[in-house]
């Protein structure tokens, strides 16, 4: 969810991103998010991997049950910019 910077009451900028795996020469999207900081974003999606279990969410049991223990890479992709409209301007794009 896009942030709102509270002095201003308009949408901190940030970038609309895909997750992808590279597999067999080509890289392939396996989920798409948005973030104000995508270096601190792609750590914070590291870090649920890599201690994901039964209880994480989807993404995270993919990333370590497949991904990982198949060391397949693995990168955050920035897809798009928004700026203080918010991320929610390009949701149908």
């Amino acid at each position: 969810m896009s942030k709102i910077n509270e002095k201003t009451g308009k949408y901190i900028p940030g970038y609309i991103y895909e997750l992808r795996c590279y597999i067999d020469d080509a890289w392939h999207p396996f989920y798409v998010g948005e973030t104000i900081n995508k270096t601190t974003r792609f750590g914070q999606h590291q870090s649920s991997a890599k201690y994901a279990d039964a209880t994480s969410t989807l993404v995270y049991r993919f990333i370590h049950d497949y991904i990982m223990a198949n060391n397949i890479e693995w990168g955050l992709f920035e897809i798009d910019q928004y700026g203080e409209e918010g991320a929610e301007a390009l949701e149908d794009e």
